[in-house]
């Protein structure tokens, strides 16, 4: 065993210098700095497709080196090149020295680890664990306020890092053979009891797993999947709430969780025990055996994240913008990218090949830009919808694919079936997202109020719709969502249009985006003391026919969206 030095007098002594209520001191770790933060030559032997289930108890209780290692040591395996995933309850909280969160994290029997977080500054532009490490921080700066003065706390996290061996010098918390895990690449607040684990729910798992909801928001449901075997299905809102039906496990959520983005799509990992929530900023939250490979959140990217496909060999992932830029993680490579190309509509969805070896982009127009071994099968571009574009799903033999519209047309192509669609049918809210059967003899369509419809041999196993009581209670609530219309459904191309929003938020900024063609047409304002907006919003060229969607954000705490036809 190495041997213990100095005292907690020494982390007196250290924090001394640093400044009260500051989230940086300026300062950067000197010892193993390029270990901690990634920059080291062995950085790319950390094995990121997956994260290894362990607890507080086992990690403490591995043999340590002889000796503490040092600079140019290189890192110590199998320890320092292991992604490790536990759940525990954090009790402390400080800014170091160096820069560096100061977690402490303890089991049921009082036994303690430290995790620690490194300021992205110290981070190096070539470290593969810079996104992460920077969107781990932001969700730590959402809890709480991390300064110079140690801070208690008691709240369950899901904590996933590289594990690494640091000298014994009496820090707070310390494990007894010093191990840490350092950098932390993700952190969720208040996880289901077997997140960590990926534990598979038994036959009806929504009815009773932690983290999932039966009901959301009306018009926040963004992202849907459908479990693997057929057998489920899950729904996401924009504040990250999951709500999971049939044998689709609940494996968390990152509701309540301060986030930069809304997110804006759900995808399920290769066996089902797992998926991913994608947030419109890049951000990537696993749940399960879902691997977390990395995420765009600290890329200045100019366009919002708008989908993510999963590789067959569920080891890597795609990110689109919607102006079609595409970003890889582990095994996923890149064959093409719309970026820098004139689109008619933005990038609305995305879906990869069996193979893995390409990929089909969606615009919100009906367009397909297939690349690698993705086959064009056509398209529905030159015709006029009734809807934006929202979902794109292959069928099992990647010889045809289906194209969902927002007012629940189904649009199919090669070797996909039609089986139906919702666009006869009165809707409350648009459909917002679609999935397809194993057998592709079937396929759902997710409404944005949770709303779900089966077609062919696809099962229905619940809903997300609030009850009409409890929405009715929620229209009222000033934290659930906004609603937004227009005051002209049909202007002329070269007009105007008053985005009326109303919101049980008073006086905060608000925001409504116009999507049209390649432009993004932005207004701000303020909500008056009653809580509404009237936003006058200016367009010039808009297409004739064809629906301009626009998207609502209040406060950053409610979205919703409204939508207008312009008009020769």
């Amino acid at each position: 065993m190495r041997r213990a030095v100095t005292s907690l007098l020494a982390l007196v002594v250290v924090l001394a210098g640093v400044p009260a209520g500051a989230s940086t001191t300026g300062k950067c770790a000197a010892e193993r700095r390029a270990v901690k933060t990634g920059t080291d030559s062995e950085a790319g032997l950390v094995d990121r497709s997956q994260s290894s289930p362990t607890s507080v108890g086992e990690l403490s209780s591995l043999p340590a080196p002889s000796s503490a290692p040092r600079d140019g040591d290189g890192r110590v395996r199998p320890v320092e090149t292991t992604v490790y995933s536990l759940t525990a309850t954090l009790t402390d909280y400080v800014l170091e020295a160096d820069s560096d969160y100061h977690l402490v994290l303890a089991d049921a029997k009082g036994r303690t680890l430290i995790v620690e977080i490194p300021d992205p500054a110290c981070v190096g532009s070539g470290s593969p664990f810079a996104p992460s490490i920077a969107q781990a921080r932001k969700d730590v700066d959402g809890r709480f306020s991390v300064t110079a003065s140690s801070k208690k706390a008691n709240i369950p996290v899901r904590v996933t890092g590289v594990g690494f061996w640091d000298d014994i010098h009496g820090e707070r918390g310390v494990a007894p053979n010093g191990i840490e895990l350092h950098p932390v690449l993700s952190v969720s607040f208040n996880p289901p009891a077997d997140a960590s684990a990926g534990t598979r729910a038994a036959a009806n798992p929504a009815s009773s797993a932690a983290g999932c909801q039966k009901t959301l928001p009306a018009g926040t449901v963004k992202g849907a999947a459908a479990s693997p075997s057929g057998l489920g299905y899950l729904l996401a809102a924009m504040s990250g709430a999951v709500a999971a039906f049939g044998r689709q496990p609940c494996l968390g959520s990152v509701d309540g969780t301060a986030l930069s983005a809304p997110v804006a799509s759900a995808t399920a990992s290769k066996s089902g025990g797992g998926y991913w929530l994608l947030g419109a900023d890049g951000g990537v939250f696993s749940f399960g055996d879902a691997p977390f490979l990395g995420s765009a959140g600290d890329l200045v990217l100019g366009k919002p994240v708008v989908a993510m496909s999963a590789t067959p060999d569920g080891a890597g992932y795609r990110l689109v913008t919607s102006d079609g830029r595409i970003i890889t993680f582990g095994s996923a490579q890149s064959f093409g990218t719309m970026a820098g190309k004139r689109l008619n509509r933005f990038i609305t969805a995305m879906a990869t090949t069996l193979s893995g070896g390409g990929y089909w982009l969606a615009g919100g127009d009906g367009g397909i830009f297939n690349f690698g071994d993705a086959g064009f099968f056509g398209s529905p571009a030159r015709r006029r919808l009734n809807g934006s574009i929202v979902g794109l799903v292959p069928t099992p033999s990647g010889k045809g694919y289906w194209l969902a519209g927002s007012d629940g047309g189904v649009f199919n192509f090669g070797d996909a079936g039609f089986f139906g669609s919702a666009a006869n049918v009165p809707l409350n809210w648009p459909i917002t997202a679609m999935a397809a059967t194993p057998t592709g003899k079937g396929y759902w369509l997710f409404g944005s109020d949770g709303g779900v419809f089966s077609f062919g041999d696809a099962g229905y196993f619940g809903s997300a719709v609030a009850p009409a009581a409890a929405a009715a209670a929620q229209a009222g609530s000033d934290s659930s969502t906004c609603s937004a219309t227009v005051d002209n459904p049909n202007p002329s191309r070269y007009g105007k249009v008053h985005v009326l929003v109303t919101s049980g938020l008073s006086s905060t900024p608000v925001t409504a985006v116009a999507h049209f063609k390649w432009l993004d047409n932005t207004r701000r304002g303020t909500t008056t003391g009653r809580g509404s907006a009237d936003l006058p919003l200016l367009f010039s060229g808009a297409t004739a026919g064809y629906t301009v969607r626009v998207d609502v954000n209040v406060g950053g705490r409610q979205l919703c969206t409204t939508q207008f036809t312009p008009r020769e």
